[in-house]
């Protein structure tokens, strides 16, 4: 993952002369429709990463803590935290870059499909790094793909569990017992 994202940054500076700056147009609201609102809405829902990705990381922070025995810190809990957004921040920027020197520059339209926007990713990463880097991209995609899927099949059914036990019982004062989870609601929600 950190091969991918360092690859991403180096990507971004290398397209930055590409980007046609005097070119950008400015959209009015009239030219905007309920559609292009909808989509606005939900890119600022997950960029630069979904909102509920600190309710993950909260729990984990919470877990991590009830394992090691210890109690948490205010400096730990903020470090996770700013660690994750300020890198999820700068890629997001990267990708900003990378859409206006590769695609907005060559009037590159974006594939419609997943899998055929999977592959046009791959080849814009190559034509801007080279052919050397082909086999590091798909390598560090799959990768992102993976690691994705994992955290999300944690985080998801550990947020489900957490929220079944805030339904039936007060949150509890006590920080360390928080996030405690009940493992049939865990495993019942990985099921579900």
């Amino acid at each position: 993952m950190i091969i991918i994202s360092l690859s991403t940054v180096i990507a971004a500076m290398m397209v930055i002369p590409d980007i046609k700056w005097g070119s950008a147009s400015l959209v009015s609201l009239g030219d905007v429709d309920a559609r292009d609102l909808l989509f606005i809405a939900a890119l600022i829902g997950i960029m630069p990463s979904p909102i509920d990705a600190s309710v993950w990381q909260s729990l984990w922070v919470c877990a991590n803590s009830r394992n090691a025995g210890r109690a948490l810190k205010n400096r730990d809990v903020r470090q996770g935290f700013n660690v994750g957004y300020v890198a999820c921040s700068v890629l997001a920027l990267c990708f900003l870059l990378l859409g206006a020197g590769l695609m907005h520059s060559r009037g590159i339209s974006v594939e419609s499909s997943a899998g055929a926007f999977s592959a046009q990713l791959i080849r814009l990463y190559t034509d801007v790094l080279g052919e050397w880097a082909f086999p590091l991209i798909v390598v560090g995609a799959i990768s992102i793909m993976f690691s994705t899927l994992l955290a999300v099949m944690d985080a998801a059914p550990r947020s489900l569990a957490v929220l079944i036990e805030r339904l039936r019982s007060e949150e509890s004062a006590d920080i360390a017992h928080q996030s405690k989870i009940n493992k049939s609601h865990y495993f019942g929600a990985i099921g579900l």
